[in-house]
């Protein structure tokens, strides 16, 4: 049985780049899995405390005054220690400072195995959302009064580390001895603490903590007019209308919908646009959250894991024990409970063959259950599963934001120029090795040469077919729509096949890593195969074009829909009741736009509301600083960012209309922070304390979650009109339109008020204003139809920027 020494730092603050000082040192001995001795002393330092560290731990120049300097007690610690294993709560931080000061008085030699109690916490307790030693503390009953004294961290450390001996004690053997023998292979020091539990018997000193309950939810409108509408139309079996409802306020109608939907005994799909409102509505009304298999263990693929821990990386290795421990506490299999790297969770939900325990079980409890909360994504991902329940009544929150899922969803990219430039990347690393004139690297390079002549017959035997292709100016990109499928000659397509095919084989071959850059080009191998095997779908192909310096880019896209052709097969026939809902729903356009996109013949004109009234929102059009509509994007970015030189930025937002001028925005304001959909939580704490403009694109507005409250302004740099060149804007002029419709006031403008709209109302929720850079607002031959359809939510006016910098 080993002996722990718990420790704790404080120390004085880092200067010029050297490592602070001991001012405290608290350390609590546990042995045999009990506190036997807590020690805390102060330490005079060889420099100042600096205040912020004063303010931190309450530890003042003059309370140490007096104390012994680190050398008066550097040999009684050493021989306190010395043949302990050393604990802390981040242990790199402690461990790290005290041998540097052991270093300081000459002592070189100071070395001990280490235990980090953040790294245990992990697999004991891992579904926990934070491992600070004052969440854990409080969550598992321990008193820790004073934080950050040195004395108190350490024993309040030790009773953590204590309860965890405790916890992992009642696992059953056979998972205590499997992590025991995983740590132990790849060596790590933590084996040696649950190497002194494997044979433990757990007591009832520390009692089982109650799980902390999630807040009370508050019902934030009761809105008896439009539950009885929604309750008149879900109880009409001879209404068979689609329904339109239209919310002031995101979010704001669910305690009337589930209020209404946990009262009927008929099976509801409630589908939003993102997984944190889903798994909100799953926990506030107590619904099951749908997804798909990608989201659950799969248990071969776990047991395959279990065998080669020799091929894991050490965090790895902790990240399967903490999966473990896991399985003794989830009701799930949803690995969404845990905190592990995309990579590592694919890891954890492919096999084959597959075990999809965790997830049949889901849809099981999904068939029994009267409602349920699912993304747009993963009900279309399962579609087919779920069409085995009877008709269903479904409720598709933010509709526009459901069809440009429905765009992307499914769509493929068949080739791209720059699957040619990595065959050449690959061709070139043999080439290499026939200098020692290796046969199989030889027959690798002919191969890959066989890859080339097929990629480039493709291209020249489809240009041949459509030898109308725009020739775009330098750095400019043009989409345009080439055909369906099932029109293009089968030889073009069986030329690519071909050299698919031959990829395949060299990967085969040459063992390559799944995950590689040729790897990524099967994709385009498998879709294009599923293709072929139905004799020539009518998938629509387009082809994206760029000329960058001397070299042209091709990219062939696929589309197997349109959003109004997949919901006239899939969706329709399989629901009873059709509910869409946004905020943006009472003008003719915008309902025009939705029964074109969406093919919903039986779209209800009459739209349902809520009686919630927002203020108007402050929305001034610059009339003198306002780029023209064709600048360069260069340019455009030069006027935005000098125009914010003259304003207040602080908690300003900026909605910029692309991810080039994202780019462009990094190069010229290297301080400017950036939204992007992995780091938004971290930028929005970010915005009230720095005095940095934070810049999104509107595509990826739409996939966050704003802070609303923390807005003071937001600027519009260009009106979200859909690119005219993009694939949808292509495939909708081929397919949505008949032949006096005009693209731009039919789907373009629609889409563009409704955006607007969207935004505006999200807005309301702050105290903000906003300011829109885009000419096009006030001075167009369509300006009237937008001001018609926005002056409900927001109050227009025409400013300077003096007046502006006035106000």
């Amino acid at each position: 049985m080993h002996k722990y020494a718990v420790v704790d730092l404080e120390a004085t603050g880092i200067s010029s780049g050297q490592v602070g000082h001991i001012i405290q040192v608290g350390i609590t001995l546990v042995e045999e899995h009990k506190i036997e001795q807590a020690l805390c002393f102060d330490v005079q330092p060889p420099v100042s405390i600096q205040s912020h560290i004063t303010e931190l731990t309450g530890i003042t120049n003059k309370q140490v005054k007096d104390a012994p300097l680190f050398s008066d007690i550097a040999d009684y610690l050493y021989t306190l220690l010395e043949g302990c294993i050393f604990v802390a709560h981040n242990v790199h931080f402690d461990y790290g400072l005290l041998k540097k000061e052991f270093e300081r008085v000459g002592i070189m030699n100071f070395s001990m195995p280490r235990i980090d109690t953040i790294e245990l916490a992990k697999i004991i307790y891992p579904m926990e959302k934070s491992y600070g030693l004052k969440r854990l503390t409080t969550v598992h009953g321990i008193l820790l009064e004073h934080e950050h004294n040195a004395g108190e961290d350490a024993f309040a450390t030790a009773q953590l580390f204590v309860k965890m001996q405790s916890d992992f004690g009642r696992l059953d053997d056979k998972t205590r001895t499997t992590i025991s023998d995983l740590l132990k292979r790849k060596q790590d020091t933590m084996s040696l603490f649950f190497d002194d539990i494997k044979d433990y018997e757990a007591d009832s000193f520390f009692p089982q903590t109650d799980v902390i309950k999630p807040e009370s939810h508050t019902i934030l409108t009761e809105n008896t007019v439009l539950k009885q509408q929604l309750l008149d139309y879900l109880l009409d079996e001879t209404d068979n209308k689609h329904k339109l409802l239209e919310q002031h306020e995101a979010n704001r109608m669910w305690d009337d919908v589930f209020s209404i939907l946990s009262s009927l005994n008929k099976k509801t799909f409630v589908l939003v646009h993102h997984k944190e409102l889903a798994q909100s509505i799953s926990q506030l009304y107590q619904v099951p959250y749908f997804k798909t298999k990608e989201y659950y263990l799969d248990l071969n693929a776990l047991e395959y894991l279990l065998t080669i821990p020799q091929e894991l990386t050490f965090q790895e290795v902790r990240y399967l024990c903490c999966v473990l421990v896991w399985l003794t506490q989830t009701q799930t299999g949803d690995l969404e409970e845990l905190d592990f790297p995309n990579k590592f969770l694919y890891r954890l939900t492919h096999a084959y063959p597959e075990n999809t325990y965790f997830f049949d079980r889901a849809v099981q409890k999904i068939k029994q259950s009267t409602c349920v909360v699912s993304t747009h994504l993963d009900f279309l991902a399962y579609l087919d599963t779920l069409k085995e329940i009877e008709k269903v009544n479904v409720f598709i929150d933010d509709v526009q934001y459901f069809n440009d899922t429905l765009t992307q969803y499914f769509k493929t990219k068949l080739y791209d120029t720059r699957y040619y430039q990595e065959v050449r990347r690959y061709m070139h690393t043999y080439q290499h090795e026939l200098d020692a004139d290796k046969q199989e690297a030889m027959d690798i390079v002919l191969m890959l040469d066989k890859v080339l002549a097929g990629f480039r017959s493709f291209m020249t035997l489809l240009k041949k077919q459509y030898p109308v292709m725009p020739y775009p100016e330098d750095d400019m990109i043009k989409t345009v729509y080439i055909d369906k499928l099932s029109q293009i000659k089968k030889e073009i397509l069986y030329s690519l096949k071909e050299s698919f095919d031959t990829l395949k084989q060299v990967i085969a071959n040459a063992k390559i890593k799944q995950g590689s850059g040729l790897m990524k080009i099967v994709e385009g191998a498998q879709y294009l195969e599923s293709v072929l095997e139905t004799e020539i779908s009518d998938d629509y192909m387009t082809m994206l074009i760029k000329k960058q310096d001397i070299y042209m880019h091709y990219e062939c896209i696929c589309q197997k829909y349109t959003s109004a052709h997949f919901m006239q097969e899939h969706v329709y026939p399989f629901v009873d009741k059709l509910i869409y809902t946004s905020i943006s729903m009472d003008n003719k356009a915008t309902f025009d736009y939705l029964e074109k996109q969406l093919g919903d013949t039986q779209l209800d004109k009459n739209v349902m509301k809520t009686t919630h009234t927002n203020p108007l929102v402050p929305l001034h059009v610059l009339t003198d600083y306002v780029p023209k509509i064709y600048v360069k994007e260069n340019l455009l970015v030069r006027k935005t960012i000098r125009l914010l030189e003259k304003l207040p930025i602080k908690n300003t937002v900026i909605i910029v209309p692309s991810t080039s001028f994202l780019e462009k925005v990094k190069e010229m304001e290297t301080q400017a922070l950036i939204i992007e959909h992995a780091n938004s939580k971290k930028v929005w704490l970010q915005l009230g304390e720095t005095s940095h403009a934070v810049y999104v694109t509107w595509h990826q507005w739409q996939l966050i979650q704003p802070k609303y409250d923390l807005i003071e302004r937001a600027i519009i740099v260009r009106l979200p009109f859909e690119a005219p060149d993009s694939i949808h804007a292509q495939v909708s002029k081929h397919f949505l339109l008949n032949g006096t419709e005009h693209y731009f006031k039919t789907i373009a403008l629609p889409k563009m008020i409704m955006t607007m709209r969207y935004f505006i109302r999200q807005m309301a929720q702050s105290t903000g204003e906003m300011i829109v850079l885009d000419e096009r607002m006030i001075n167009s031959p369509y300006q009237d139809e937008i001001k018609e359809n926005l002056v409900q939510d927001c109050q227009i006016t025409a400013a300077t920027l003096e007046t502006l910098l006035n106000q």
